[in-house]
C-alpha cells in the first residue's frame, strides 16, 4: 500500500524492517538497476543508511539520516532481545560484501560488535 506521508527515498524491496517496542523500523537499503537485459546481475544506483520508525503505519519519523554503518543493501535486519540487529550486506557493489554486525536499542545509537577473530565475508 502506498503511503504519501512516508518521506524516505524510494528503495524497492532492498531494505530491512523489524518491529521493536511496538514500533516498525525501516533501515537503509537502496535501489538496484539492471546492468543489461542479457545479465541477471544489477548495479547499485543508490544506497542509504537512514533509519525511520512508525507506531501506526501512517506517521513516519526519521530517527537518523545517517547511521554509523556504511549504506548497504542485501543485509539482514531483525529485532531480538530488545535490540535492532543489522548484519552483513553488500556495500556499494554486489561484489563488496560486509561482515559487520551492529545493534541498537533505539535506532539512533548504534554499536558495532568487534569480533576477537577474523570473520570472512561469504563469497
Amino acid at each position: 500500500m502506498e503511503n504519501p506521508s512516508a518521506r524516505w527515498a524510494p528503495r524497492g524491496l532492498i531494505h530491512g524492517y523489524a518491529v521493536l517496542n511496538d514500533e516498525l523500523y525501516i533501515v537503509g537499503g537502496g535501489i538496484k538497476g539492471s546492468i543489461s537485459s542479457e545479465v541477471t546481475l544489477s548495479h547499485t544506483t543508490a544506497e542509504y543508511n537512514d533509519v525511520w520508525k512508525t507506531s501506526d503505519g501512517k506517521t513516519w519519523n526519521r530517527v537518523t539520516a545517517h547511521a554509523p554503518f556504511a549504506a548497504r543493501t542485501h543485509y539482514s535486519l531483525t529485532a531480538y532481545n530488545n535490540m535492532l540487529w543489522i548484519t552483513d550486506g553488500s556495500v556499494g557493489d554486489q561484489a563488496i560484501l560486509s561482515n559487520e554486525t551492529w545493534y541498537s536499542s533505539d535506532g539512533l545509537n548504534w554499536k558495532q560488535i568487534k569480533y576477537p577473530f577474523l570473520v570472512k565475508a561469504r563469497k
